[in-house]
């Protein structure tokens, strides 16, 4: 029983670690607004390549955190699934155990069974034996 339960709180936390979070890494960078090549002067256009370079660097960081946590997730998968794997194990020695236990156990009856009858042929033997000397006796 204890083993069943054991399983049953292992899926249970392997439903409520799945889902991937990502505030670990905070939120995803904001895009930054580019200016129009077409009318923008030489300072809104280094301002421009200054603001994509900080975002590309930002949203690599940010992509390499959610790469980290999605590992982080596998592996926590991967031993959550080897814990399953470890009670599922568990718990099939157990029903092996139990099916033995039951097997014993109608063997045991079986056997009583047998003994009850051979003591009832027995006593009936006996009665019988009993009757035919009191009959003797009687004559």
């Amino acid at each position: 029983m204890k083993k069943i339960i054991y399983l049953g709180s292992i899926i249970w936390l392997l439903f409520a670690v799945l889902p991937v979070v990502a505030e670990d890494c905070g939120l995803r960078p904001d895009k930054p607004q580019l200016p129009d090549g077409k009318i923008a002067g030489p300072e809104e256009m280094k301002d421009g390549l200054d603001s994509t370079g900080e975002y590309t660097s930002a949203l690599e960081k940010y992509a390499s955190c959610l790469v980290a946590l999605a590992q982080k997730n596998e592996d926590e998968l991967g031993r959550l699934l080897q814990e399953i794997s470890s009670a599922e194990k568990a718990l099939h020695e157990t029903v092996d155990l139990v099916r033995s236990i039951e097997g014993r156990r109608d063997s045991l009856i079986s056997e009583a069974q047998a003994a009850v009858e051979e003591r009832n042929v027995l006593v009936q033997e006996w009665n019988e034996a009993a009757q035919l000397f009191k009959a003797r006796l009687e004559d």
